[in-house]
């Protein structure tokens, strides 16, 4: 199947982003008592470091699965790469993941273990895991790799998400490449946000010698895999 990886034509990945979606995180050699001004009373911009704010490991489980239906997760795919994930992801432990059964041995001693066997949080590893972490190499690694393996290996999973879409009708791809189609691949990803019409018209030069099945199998694969729709 041909695919269309085309992240390096959305553009300016984080341009429509407001002040308010980033943080400023202080570096190593940065004192938050001495902001490390400069001579003009500014703060000193080598001491801070401006990152967007990606969603937590629950939020993009979330999405995937309301994306591609329940059973995209039917082999721990998603629970495996990215809710266990947490370090790469973020989202601390909550409750839920640990709570624990008490069990008895046959000497009579007592043992415990967590309700939830999946979790990584039954010995209280990254407890406190930040709800938003930085977009790094490695998550994104992981992502592209997720989304490698739904389309790879859960066909049943893409027809869910275009039939839902309104692209896939018994088995029939539709042959309109419109923009109100294209967009709604789109905002199953980001929600309420419009897609650029730049990104459309890319699409649709890439796309133009692919069968129906290939585009929109492609287009869904490019959106998947941007990290544009992770930025809060």
């Amino acid at each position: 199947m041909s695919l269309l990886i085309l992240q390096s034509c959305m553009p300016g990945e984080y341009d429509d982003m407001e002040k308010t979606d980033v943080f400023i995180e202080e570096n190593e050699s940065y004192n938050s008592f001495d902001r490390s001004r400069n001579p003009s009373g500014d703060l000193d911009e080598s001491s801070v470091q401006i990152s967007p704010q990606m969603a937590d490991r629950f939020y993009i489980s979330n999405v995937l699965i309301d994306i591609f239906g329940e059973q995209v997760d039917q082999y721990g795919l998603i629970n495996h790469r990215i809710v266990r994930n947490q370090a790469i992801f973020g989202g601390p432990c909550d409750k839920y993941e640990r709570v624990y059964n008490e069990n008895t041995r046959s000497d009579g001693s007592k043992f415990f273990t967590s309700q939830n066997v999946d979790s990584e949080c039954r010995a209280g590893v990254e407890w406190t895991t930040k709800h938003h972490l930085n977009s790094t190499s490695l998550r994104q690694g992981w992502m592209i790799r997720t989304c490698e393996d739904i389309f790879a290996h859960q066909p049943q999973a893409i027809q869910y998400a275009l039939g839902n879409l309104g692209i896939l009708t018994n088995s029939v791809y539709t042959k309109d490449r419109s923009y109100e189609h294209v967009q709604s691949i789109y905002q199953a990803f980001h929600g309420v946000k419009s897609l650029h019409r730049e990104v459309y018209e890319t699409l649709l030069v890439h796309g133009k010698d692919l069968s129906d099945k290939d585009f929109w199998e492609g287009t869904l694969m490019t959106f998947c895999i941007s990290p544009e729709w992770q930025a809060l």
